[in-house]
């Protein structure tokens, strides 16, 4: 069970990652942007960040030892609305 919330930790912290890219790629102030600014903003922002500190703490909680349980649901769900919110602002 650890090896398995290490490599979910490791796979969800890539993904963390590349959104925070993505976000700061085509988030505001860019000649391409997804989002312009206002409200939108602050889950373009915040989502991507949650998750890949909730990553992180998978894998620390797997390496030190410990629940992991929680912080799986929360970098999974902040990383998958961040990718619905994606598709969704994207149309």
């Amino acid at each position: 069970m650890k090896a398995a919330a290490t490599l979910t930790g490791v796979i969800l912290l890539l993904v963390g990652l590349l959104a925070l890219f993505v976000a700061s790629a085509w988030g505001p102030g860019n000649s391409d942007e997804l989002v312009s600014g206002g409200a939108a903003v602050v889950p373009w922002f915040l989502l991507p960040a949650i998750g890949t500190c909730a990553a992180v703490t998978v894998l620390v909680r797997a390496i030190i030892g410990g629940t992991v349980g929680a912080a799986l649901l929360v970098a999974a769900g902040s990383l998958a609305a961040w990718v619905a919110m994606v598709f969704i602002v994207s149309d």
